[in-house]
């Protein structure tokens, strides 16, 4: 799959809700998903998106990569081998320098003194750490939020219409640690125009309770191994 297919099809719910750009950005990007047209417009829109742009570039500048090439697009929202090479220096820059394009340079003094060792540029960073409790975002920073704006994986159990119903995790915390529950029945969205072969036993990544893209079974590894890594640095802190 194209890098700018794959970042808007993670990117699409976040803008139809309203959370990062508008719905009518949504309804763009929806339309180049149905149409694979106007490719160079999308990749402008993709790049308006500082915390995006950056931790691409971030991985694109390790591995000697393109920005949009699809393995850096994966690397970020599901994840893969590109992320390895990441030290804790790394990620102390990277995470300065998103919370610096949210313009409160406060936080970026904090943050520093903060980032957990064994994190990577994966959006599960992104989600469950910098916008945790005591970090800016355009959410609240709560435990139901954070599980929403995770991606998270699912397999399918019944394929409904424009939606289906999947086992997946749910986000726990119990004295301040993070973890993740027994899979558990969940209906999630799915715009059938998108997933026209989905079928029962299929996996998917899930953003906001919406399926993104269907994943191979590795794909399904690395989204939950860079997602408890993430887990596990955080919990370290405390």
């Amino acid at each position: 799959m194209d890098g700018r297919e794959l970042a808007v099809r993670f990117s699409y719910i976040t803008n139809a809700l309203g959370f990062w750009g508008s719905p009518k950005i949504g309804s763009v990007f929806m339309d180049f998903l149905v149409t694979k047209q106007n490719s160079d417009g999308i990749e402008k829109l993709l790049c308006s998106y500082p915390g995006l742009l950056t931790s691409l570039h971030a991985i694109a500048k390790k591995s000697g990569k393109p920005v949009f090439d699809p393995s850096v697009v994966e690397a970020y929202w599901i994840g893969n081998s590109l992320l390895d090479s990441f030290t804790q220096p790394d990620m102390v820059i990277l995470a300065e320098e998103l919370v610096k394009k949210r313009n409160d340079l406060s936080d970026a003094d904090e943050l520093s003194k903060q980032i957990p060792t064994g994190c990577f540029p994966h959006h599960s960073f992104h989600a469950l750490f910098l916008r945790s409790p005591g970090f800016a975002g355009s959410y609240e920073a709560s435990l139901q939020n954070m599980d929403n704006a995770r991606i998270s994986w699912g397999k399918v159990v019944e394929v409904l219409p424009e939606k289906l119903l999947v086992l997946s995790q749910t986000l726990k915390e119990s004295n301040r640690k993070l973890s993740l529950s027994e899979p558990e029945s969940k209906i999630v969205v799915c715009r059938r125009k998108l997933f026209p072969d989905i079928t029962e036993g299929d996996r998917v990544a899930l953003h906001w309770g919406f399926a993104c893209v269907k994943l191979t079974q590795e794909q399904a590894n690395n989204l939950q191994k860079y997602t408890l890594k993430t887990i596990s640095a955080i919990n370290a802190l405390h």
